[in-house]
């Protein structure tokens, strides 16, 4: 199978998910391979990537709770954010001010939270490694479904 071109939301979230896929296989055959950094490095292409417009409109007009009762992740957030391109816009002002935080430098993704914070301290969301890495399948799904 041809992938898109990794220019588009599509050809990017595809190989997003190949690498990230590939990495949990190395590391299961005990390989030195980092999961959660793998983890981390997906949801910062992902979130920071420059969405197409159909894709980032479907984003804006997603709300959370609905994503939370089919399956998504719940991040623990303060204030919580109402839709998916809210907490997506938070997320990405977040990392561009390097307001990413490792609670350990644990490998083990269930055991490593990752806290984002706003700029000013207004705003902020923890979420553990495996529940990111459910969050990134699941936003590679929703720009799957959206790009057609």
């Amino acid at each position: 199978m041809e992938l898109a071109s990794r220019a588009d939301s599509l050809g990017f979230a595809e190989r997003t998910k190949k690498n990230l896929v590939y990495i949990e296989q190395a590391k299961s055959r005990d390989r030195d391979v980092h999961v959660v950094t793998q983890i981390v490095n997906s949801s910062l292409g992902l979130i920071v990537f420059p969405w197409e417009s159909q894709a980032d409109k479907a984003m804006r007009g997603r709300l959370l709770t609905d994503l939370y009762k089919s399956g998504w992740p719940v991040w623990d957030e303060t204030p919580r954010s109402k839709g998916l391109g809210q907490l997506i816009h938070c997320l990405r002002n977040a990392i561009a001010h390097g307001n990413v935080h490792f609670s350990s430098d644990d490998r083990a993704p269930d055991k490593v939270a990752i806290r984002f914070e706003g700029e000013h301290g207004d705003w902020h969301a923890t979420i553990f490694a495996h529940d990111l890495k459910k969050f990134c399948l699941k936003f590679i799904e929703f720009i799957e479904n959206t790009s057609g």
